[in-house]
C-alpha cells in the first residue's frame, strides 16, 4: 500500500501535490481567498514556491486571516507529517 502511495505522490507535479494536499485538509477555499486577499493567487505562488517542509510557512501572513495563525500552524504541521512520509530531499529538489 506504501508503495501504491509512493508511485501516486512522485507522478504528480507540483501543482498537484499542493492543491491535493489543501483539498485533502479542506483548506484550499481558504488559502485561496487568503492569497487572493493579498494581491495574488495561489498558481502563482505554486509556480515560484519549492516543495520543502516550511511549504505552508511561507504562504501568506497568518495573522491577517480569517482563520487566524493557530489554523495554518496546525495546517503546516500536517504539511511537516506529510512531507517527511513522502519526499526525500533528492525527490523534493526536483519539484523546483
Amino acid at each position: 500500500m506504501l508503495l501504491n502511495i509512493l508511485k501516486i505522490h512522485f507522478n504528480m507535479n507540483k501543482h498537484e501535490i499542493i492543491i491535493n494536499f489543501l483539498k485533502k485538509n479542506r483548506c484550499l477555499r481558504k488559502a485561496r481567498a487568503n492569497f487572493k486577499r493579498e494581491d495574488t493567487n495561489l498558481e502563482d505562488w505554486i509556480n515560484v514556491v519549492s516543495i520543502r517542509e516550511d511549504l505552508i510557512y511561507r504562504t501568506f501572513t497568518w495573522n491577517n486571516t480569517p482563520e487566524g495563525t493557530d489554523y495554518w500552524s496546525k495546517i503546516q504541521h500536517k504539511w511537516e507529517k506529510y512531507y517527511e512520509s513522502t519526499f526525500s530531499t533528492e525527490r523534493s529538489n526536483k519539484l523546483d
